[in-house]
Parts: structure tokens; C-alpha cells; sequence
């Protein structure tokens, strides 16, 4: 019975499969299979898995849901994925938009095709393009380190492909200094992008080696044409990954560099700050970046370092002369946003400086004394005069 199940399902047999369709218990036929069926899935998932189109569509027709397939909360187009299924992979992803589904594990279609090695899925699903091929599951696993893992070596060439990813790109990454400078003896391209409009210079802001840098610079490795899509240049890649090194040296060699800002009117000192770089948010303070700086939502460094619980940071810009009654568009001032996040030790170090909350309280009080909160009250306060 089993064999006959699955090659009526290998030949799409839809006839023979409304015959034996009410006789057939999913739970029989998972021994055989990989283990996305562990989770006791549907009968739903049996023809998504091996591409039968019309047996697919006569399960829907009848009312099947082709959602919610298993205990994972996997989806129909998830067996397809695996399967390898193009047809269904792109007829489930354009007429039930089920491409952007993600189970409990967090995986979407791209990280099941990935994984079970389906080349022509995989590729499907990247050339409909609405995943990022860096997401990740709830392990941190991507797409792309699934298909490492499991020795998919084509489809790890694909994945790195649709990047447009240079081995410079890599060896920047990851500081290689003998490596970029073999790769760039050897002709490549040191404005290469990738499909982020990343260059190697953003690789080497995030890697913090100035030597990397350098040598790319010597080479002709353009500052001033080297920004992402969202018009990240990488002085906000440095301050993003507090590389002290790479800011300073960014700084000396293209000073203009501290007054460019993202789409959303991030500053380099909006990124540091984000981003809890108190290193990097000194240095562009030395170099005359404004603390009050204003992004497209109206917000200045302080709101941004409230965000991040940062009061290290925030003391700096206090100390920097930071406007803190500053109010962003939707009127909220820094203690405002710490005081909604619950960041209590924040709250506290803003009211001493004489800020006030302006936000209604409506935060349950049984919140406020959380052992988290408790913990966070603990926490020493920085000396201001230590900070300049």
C-alpha cells in the first residue's frame, strides 16, 4: 500500500488518488520520509512533498487546509520546498502568498529547499525574491548554513551567487589582510558590490582592520562612492560594529564622511548610538558631529541610545551638551522611550539630569518591581566627568 500510495503520487495519478483517499491514515506512511514529517503532518503534505500538482489541487478544491499542515505549524509550500517542487513552490507562493510563511522553528520555504538540497526550488524561491536569503531560524541557522551543513554544495553555490559576494567581499569580512591583497594582485574589482551595494570597504569598516583598509584605499577603493542601498557608507558600518580602528581611520582619511547620513537620516552618531558604541560616539564627538542631529523620525542620538538602554552612551551625549527635552515626531522625548521599555535605571539616570516623563503612565506597576527591573536598578551609574 505504501509503494502504491507514493507512486501514485510520483505520477500525479489524481484518478487513483480520489479513489484511496478516504482509506488513508498520514501517520502510515511516514517511516520512509525525511524527518519534516516527524511532526505527524497532514495528508496535505504527502503530494506538496512529491510535486503532485493535481492531487494537490483536488485536496484544496475540497476544502483541505493547506496552511496549518503539522505540529510545526508548517504550510503547504514548506513540503513543496522540500520536495523541490517548482511548480507548486511558485504556484503556492503567487496564488496563496504563502512564501513569506514560517513555521515554529522559524524557517521559511527558502531554509527547507536549502536544506534538502533542491537546486531548482531554491533558485525559484530566490528569483521571486521576497525572502532575505539571511534569515534565520530560532537556531540562528540561514539558508545558506543549512545547505553547509549538509553538504549541499550546489545549492551552497547558488545561495553565495545570489549574494553577489566577491571573495574580496569574504576576505574583508574577515580581516584576511594576505588574502585581499593576493585577490586584488590578481585583478579584483575593489568597488565590487554586492546585492546590498555593500563594497569590500563596508567589509573591512565591520572586520576593524585598518591594514585591510589601507590597502584597499591604495588601491584604489573608492570612500566616497562606497554606500549601501539604505546609503550606509562604512563609517556607519564601523559605528554599527563599534570598530573603533576603522572609524578613526575613515575619519582622517574622509572627514566628510561624519556628516553623510542613511535614507532615514541616520548620522554615523545615530548608528553608534543604536548600537551602544560609547568608543565610536566619543570619537565623532571630537570630530564636530552635532549631538542634537535630527534622523527622518526626528530623533537625536539621545533617543536612540533610551532605545538601547545605553546609559554609558547617553551620559556622553549629556556631557556633550545633548538637548535631553528633545521630542521626536511622534513627541517623545528619551525618557519617554525608557520609560515605555520598562528601562527603569535609565529613567532614573535621565530624571537626574532633569528630564521628566511626558508619556502617559499606564505600564503596569507589577512591571515595574519585575526581577529584571530589580536587577537593572542595581546597576552602577556612570561618572560624568570620567566620560569626556
Amino acid at each position: 500500500m505504501e509503494q502504491s500510495f507514493f507512486d501514485i503520487l510520483r505520477r500525479d495519478d489524481v484518478d487513483s488518488f480520489k479513489e484511496i483517499l478516504s482509506s488513508i491514515n498520514a501517520s502510515d506512511f511516514i517511516r520512509e520520509l525525511p524527518s519534516i514529517f516527524d511532526d505527524h503532518p497532514s495528508l496535505v503534505a504527502f503530494p506538496a512533498y512529491f510535486g503532485s500538482y493535481n492531487c494537490l489541487l483536488y485536496m484544496f478544491k475540497s476544502g483541505t487546509d493547506i496552511a496549518n499542515v503539522d505540529k510545526c505549524s508548517r504550510s503547504t509550500i514548506h513540503f513543496a520546498a522540500a520536495g523541490g517542487s517548482v511548480q507548486l513552490v511558485e504556484y503556492l507562493a503567487h496564488d496563496f502568498d504563502q512564501l513569506g510563511d514560517v513555521d515554529s522553528l522559524h524557517k521559511n520555504a527558502l531554509h527547507y529547499a536549502a536544506e534538502y538540497n533542491r537546486y531548482e526550488a531554491t533558485e525559484k524561491i530566490i528569483e521571486i525574491g521576497k525572502l532575505s536569503i539571511d534569515s534565520k531560524d530560532i537556531f540562528g541557522e540561514s539558508p545558506l548554513l543549512l545547505a553547509i551543513d549538509n553538504l549541499c554544495t550546489s545549492v551552497v553555490k547558488l545561495l553565495l551567487d545570489s549574494y553577489y559576494r566577491t571573495p574580496l567581499h569574504y576576505a574583508c569580512e574577515k580581516g584576511a589582510f594576505y588574502s585581499v591583497s593576493s585577490l586584488i594582485e590578481h585583478g579584483a574589482d575593489v568597488n565590487a558590490k554586492d546585492m546590498d551595494e555593500l563594497t569590500p570597504l563596508h567589509y573591512a569598516a565591520a572586520s576593524g582592520s585598518r591594514r585591510v583598509m589601507n590597502y584597499l584605499i591604495e588601491h584604489d577603493a573608492s570612500i566616497e562612492n562606497a554606500v549601501d542601498v539604505m546609503h550606509r557608507t562604512p563609517l556607519h558600518i564601523a559605528a554599527e560594529t563599534a570598530q573603533v580602528e576603522t572609524a578613526k581611520l575613515l575619519c582622517e582619511l574622509s572627514p566628510a564622511l561624519i556628516n553623510e547620513k542613511t535614507t532615514y537620516g541616520y548620522s554615523a552618531l545615530h548608528s553608534a548610538c543604536e548600537n551602544n558604541s560609547t568608543e565610536i560616539i566619543k570619537l565623532l564627538i571630537s570630530k564636530g558631529l552635532d549631538v542634537n542631529e535630527r534622523n527622518l523620525a526626528e530623533e537625536t542620538p539621545l533617543h536612540c541610545a533610551a532605545k538601547r538602554n545605553s546609559i554609558r552612551a547617553m551620559a556622553i551625549l549629556i556631557n556633550a551638551g545633548v538637548d535631553i527635552f528633545a521630542q521626536d515626531s511622534s513627541r517623545q522625548t528619551a525618557i519617554d522611550i525608557a520609560y515605555k521599555n520598562k528601562f527603569d535605571d535609565s529613567v532614573e539616570f535621565l530624571e537626574s539630569h532633569g528630564a521628566t516623563i511626558t508619556v502617559v503612565k499606564s505600564r503596569n506597576s507589577s512591571a515595574i518591581n519585575s526581577p529584571k527591573i530589580m536587577r537593572q536598578s542595581n546597576m552602577q551609574k556612570p561618572d560624568l566627568t570620567t566620560l569626556s
